[in-house]
């Protein structure tokens, strides 16, 4: 059983799922992607996502296009929970499973592009901030901040959209969140190959977003 387990990793390309935020959409959600097969005998894949004590199945079809196999793109809306667990499944065998953080010290945030932030800290940018309405923000009247409507499913959160340039800290009536300077480098632009898929092949490359940073802080290996 190990080992046919095994065989099925091998069989696929795998990009891992992620949490987002659409504030005028789908509010919070979880991003399946495509994932690219060298051979099934299912028509489908599955993905199970456990959110504390509720389960959601999500199946994505296996379709073709140049004689490459790869799933459909699932979206999956996603209620507060403090952790969430993703298993992709596939011909009864687990492909792959990831565990996420999701609501930690009365909040979860995402950058302002709406990928959520893995860390316990928030970063000097603009964030979005699903904050427990049992939580008030301090200082309110110093901050750049704007309250947004309630996102989907998330009606005991507050929602507002900061920036955190000048700031060192987020104090709110119970807890304080550290802010702490974004020193990695992005990779923006560029065109990855089949537009529509999650892959990391480039037919046009992309280019680094270097920060502004003192000397020896960071450097290519």
């Amino acid at each position: 059983k190990v080992k046919k387990s095994l065989n099925a990793r091998q069989n696929v390309r795998i990009s891992a799922p992620k949490i987002k935020v659409d504030i005028d959409g789908l509010g919070v959600f979880l991003e399946l992607p495509q994932i690219m097969i060298k051979q099934s005998y299912d028509h489908y894949i599955i993905w199970e996502i456990q959110s504390d004590e509720k389960t959601d199945m999500v199946k994505a079809s296996i379709c073709r296009r140049d004689q490459i196999l790869y799933t459909e793109e699932k979206e999956l809306i996603l209620r507060p929970a403090s952790n969430y667990c993703v298993t992709l499944k596939m011909e009864d065998n687990i492909i792959s499973k990831w565990e996420y953080k999701g609501v930690q010290n009365s909040f979860i945030a995402f950058q302002s592009n709406g990928s959520v932030i893995k860390d316990e800290y928030l970063p000097n940018s603009t964030v979005i901030l699903l904050l427990q309405n049992s939580e008030e923000i301090s200082n309110k009247e110093s901050l750049s901040i704007m309250e947004l409507p309630s996102v989907p499913f998330w009606n005991q959160y507050s929602t507002y959209k900061i920036d955190l340039s000048n700031e060192k800290e987020l104090v709110c009536s119970s807890i304080s969140i550290d802010i702490v300077a974004d020193k990695n480098p992005l990779i923006l632009g560029g065109e990855k190959l089949f537009s529509q898929m999650n892959t990391d092949t480039y037919t046009k490359l992309p280019y680094f977003k270097i920060p502004a940073l003192n000397e020896d802080e960071w450097h290519f290996e």
